[in-house]
């Protein structure tokens, strides 16, 4: 769904695929992802352009046994595509990610990131993005074999540097379970309010 993809509901099976589900300009959205190989950077995208992004959403997301997968994919990732302020919110997001020990498994459970306007490059420049009332629950096991943390929201310390300030509040890790030897690196800058793990 894109721009006016309001009120899905979806179970999704996927084997193979560039990207099992893709959202921005949406609401509502109670979407069930059960995901094998994927095939591009990221899997489940929920994405803002030119102020319009995802609001109301549950994503429930399983990948187990991925061996054929794409080194640098996330799992579930929230991204700002451009430099026009957008806010996210209602946002709930449960993982059951399993990093195999063998073969291409991908770089991440959860990923948030923002670019400039070219959609290419990372930004590091605030413009007043909002994110408010993300939860993120679930389980995670493994290392992903690209190497990076399982969850990534600091995007090389990348918000507040400056600008206008972009603006995180009530952040939840609540019910989340990394297991292995993993590593998970949170943005802290942007928060207003403690982030709750």
């Amino acid at each position: 769904p894109s721009w006016s993809g309001n009120d899905i509901h979806a179970n999704i099976k996927s084997d193979h695929v560039g990207r099992s589900f893709y959202a921005y300009g949406a609401r509502n959205l109670d979407v069930n992802v059960h995901s094998v190989d994927p095939q591009l950077s990221a899997d489940v995208v929920l994405k803002s352009y030119s102020g319009l992004s995802v609001s109301d959403a549950n994503i429930k997301y399983v990948n187990t046994d991925t061996t054929d997968g794409q080194a640098d994919t996330s799992h579930v990732s929230i991204q700002w595509g451009d430099e026009t302020a957008a806010q996210f919110e209602n946002i709930r997001i449960n993982l059951h990610s399993v990093f195999g020990i063998t073969g291409t498994t991908g770089y991440a459970a959860l990923r948030i990131m923002k670019y400039e306007n070219d959609n290419v490059t990372m930004d590091t420049v605030d413009h007043g993005h909002e994110l408010k009332n993300l939860s993120v629950s679930g389980y995670i096991n493994g290392v992903p074999s690209a190497g990076g943390p399982v969850i990534q929201t600091n995007q090389t310390n990348r918000w507040r540097l400056s600008g206008t300030p972009d603006v995180w509040s009530n952040v939840k890790f609540s019910d989340l379970v990394i297991a292995g030897s993993n590593t998970a690196l949170f943005a802290t800058a942007a928060l207003t309010d403690p982030m709750v793990m």
